[in-house]
């Protein structure tokens, strides 16, 4: 079972991921938290921007990841999707990513901020929060589901024995 997230730098998806995480172990549920890609390339290589070339390791990144993990015995818990790589592989001039419907995510959680203040995220986001500004990003992420008539749960960081709790009823589905 697969479980992605979209949402603006700073909503929280972190957060949520790693709270549900946690609520599915505590359960005896076999949950892995996969940290998005990203964070651990600008990390590594210590980026202050992502390039067209970065970001399309990136995408590359977290679909490795995730095809590695999604297994009939594990509840995967990502704090990113490909949604997410793919709308900002839009920002760039790179081809568009070509996924179609809710790719194989079985739970995509779109998490929304609990106010409207414009954080600072470190390292990849920086860039996108100084000159977007995350309620951009909320309705450029928006706009992506509705063309794409993704199945979206909204949500927020709190959220987390909510979520809990639907993962678990699918999972048993």
């Amino acid at each position: 079972m697969l479980v992605g997230m979209i949402g603006a730098p700073g909503a929280g998806k972190t957060t949520l991921a790693l709270g549900v995480t946690y609520q599915l172990k505590k359960r005896g549920l076999p949950a892995v938290y996969l940290e998005e890609y990203a964070t651990r390339r600008i990390i590594m290589n210590n980026l202050d921007e992502v390039s067209e070339h970065d970001q399309a390791i990136i995408t590359t990144g977290q679909f490795r990841l995730e095809h590695r993990y999604n297994t009939k015995e594990n509840i995967v818990i990502c704090d990113s999707s490909l949604w997410l790589c793919k709308y900002y592989l839009q920002q760039t001039d790179a081809p568009d990513l070509n996924i179609k419907g809710g790719l194989w995510y079985d739970v995509l959680l779109f998490v929304q901020p609990l106010d409207n203040t414009v954080r600072r995220a470190p390292g990849r986001l920086a860039k996108h929060v100084d000159s977007l500004t995350r309620s951009k990003i909320e309705d450029g992420l928006e706009l992506m589901v509705k063309e794409h008539d993704l199945d979206v749960i909204t949500c927020c960081k709190e959220d987390v024995e909510q979520i809990a709790e639907l993962v678990v009823e699918r999972w048993m589905v």
